[in-house]
């Protein structure tokens, strides 16, 4: 479907003037003037979906709504497309929409050094918008020492979505969302000025004895990236169906829009049992949206993923798709269809971008660990091969794996490992470079061999 193309642009600064234009879709490359305010428009989405349907208004930014209900096709725009979507294309029913990000963390007392993930998922279970919204809520906080990750996966009831405006709300596009269930509650709070997230969330540890959990981090995107797109475009395939070629931007079926903040300066706590810890790191962060859901499409989670954030400044990201399992181990990687970025701030204010899709970049395990809980090979060791270069990627401990889906937890099956990984050079044994999180989505540990290392 894609060709290998590569292609450079300025990231978002804090700096922008707010009243920079659009570059033009044509032209060998993309200029960090498509960038709008504190946010981006992405003009290369213009090619893709040109003459398929028409395109919707972006939300002004004197709306006060706090989802963002008129984007549809139009080039999100920040900060107002932070928002959670709905209606128009976005009425579906199968809707996937992620606030996500992964963290390290130095406990401000005792220096002692921790790995946070966290994922609010937004699924409808049907069209109609909040009031049939489900949110699931994911966490894990992994302890470098004692090599021990402390998780939970909870659901949210269907309806208890809140979407307001913060109290004291300065900013239009600020908004704040909230939601609960047996056991667990979130809140999310943007504010728009001075571009801040305040993310709370409270629930119960599924392994560690049912502990109670509570968290509350603020964080602020840094120059400078600021805010970028991980893909060309602004857009990411989603593998439908196993092998990508069946996506359809008439209602963006199989196609995500999707924008990182990766070096995010963040503070706050976090509290297990009687235990609060508080806490000074960096995180990455991302927001994703389309029409696919993962939990009714397998192929969906036929993926690795990574954020690397190096010593140096750079950071690198990537995804690799499968396809169909043919009943032998492992699945086989579609390189031709995976997305990957390299940014450098170059010694500027602005630091650069560069995209490439296609076979530029290829992930291979080198070493895997076997689950006591689910039985599945995950690697722990991994060869990151890119146009950038070629880093090792080694956990920081085994087990990071979150297995929702088996006894005593469940009976999916379903399996989700988020690994906190350091980034090295020349091999697994190498100096360390950097520090990354990586994904292996659940189709791919289903199906990976054993490899001893």
């Amino acid at each position: 479907m894609y060709e290998s193309k590569e292609q450079k642009h300025r990231p978002v600064t804090e700096g922008d003037d707010a009243g920079a234009d659009v570059v033009r879709a044509s032209g060998p490359g993309i200029d960090r003037r498509m960038v709008l305010g504190s946010g981006l428009a992405m003009a290369a989405t213009a090619g893709l979906l040109a003459g398929v349907a028409p395109r919707a208004s972006a939300a002004a930014p004197s709306q006060s709504g706090a989802l963002q209900e008129t984007s549809g096709h139009a080039l999100y725009l920040l900060p107002q497309d932070h928002k959670w979507h709905t209606g128009g294309i976005f009425d579906s029913g199968l809707v996937q929409e992620w606030h996500y990000w992964t963290g390290f963390f130095t406990d401000d007392g005792t220096g002692e050094e921790f790995g946070i993930f966290y994922n609010i998922t937004n699924n409808p279970s049907a069209p109609g918008g909040p009031s049939v919204w489900e949110q699931g809520v994911s966490f894990s906080f992994g302890d470098f020492a004692r090599q021990e990750l402390v998780w939970s996966h909870q659901l949210t009831a269907v309806g208890s979505l809140q979407a307001t405006r913060p109290p004291d709300s300065t900013s239009p596009d600020d908004f704040q969302y909230n939601a609960k269930g047996e056991n667990v509650e979130f809140t999310t709070v943007y504010r728009a000025e001075p571009d801040t997230w305040r993310f709370q969330f409270t629930g119960v540890a599924a392994n560690n004895n049912n502990s109670p959990l509570a968290m509350d981090i603020e964080n602020t995107a840094q120059s400078p990236y600021g805010y970028m797109p991980v893909g060309l475009g602004g857009f990411e395939n989603q593998n439908i169906p196993w092998n990508g070629q069946n996506l359809d931007p008439a209602n963006l079926y199989a196609l995500s829009y999707y924008y990182t903040g990766p070096i995010s300066k963040s503070t706050g706590t976090v509290t297990i049992g009687d235990k609060t810890r508080h806490l000074t790191g960096t995180i990455w962060f991302e927001h994703q949206w389309g029409n696919y859901n993962s939990g009714q499409e397998p192929w969906t989670t036929a993926y690795t993923w990574g954020a690397l954030t190096f010593n140096d400044g750079n950071v690198f990201t990537w995804r690799q798709w499968y396809g169909e399992p043919d009943g032998s181990a492992p699945l086989q990687p579609i390189l031709e269809i995976g997305r990957n970025s390299f940014g450098t701030p170059n010694g500027t204010p602005d630091g650069s971008l560069t995209f490439h899709m296609g076979n530029n970049a290829e992930w291979k395990a080198l070493k895997t660990w076997k689950s006591p809980v689910s039985g599945r090979n995950i690697a722990t060791q991994v060869q990151l091969t890119s146009t950038f270069g070629t880093w090792y990627l080694t956990n920081v401990f085994d087990n990071y794996e979150m297995p929702w889906g088996y006894p005593p937890y469940g009976n999916n099956p379903y399996s989700f490992v988020e690994a906190a990984m350091w980034i090295r050079t020349g091999s697994v044994d190498g100096p360390i470079v950097g520090h990354a999180f990586a994904e292996q989505g659940n189709q791919i540990t289903l199906y990976q061999a054993a490899v001893p290392g």
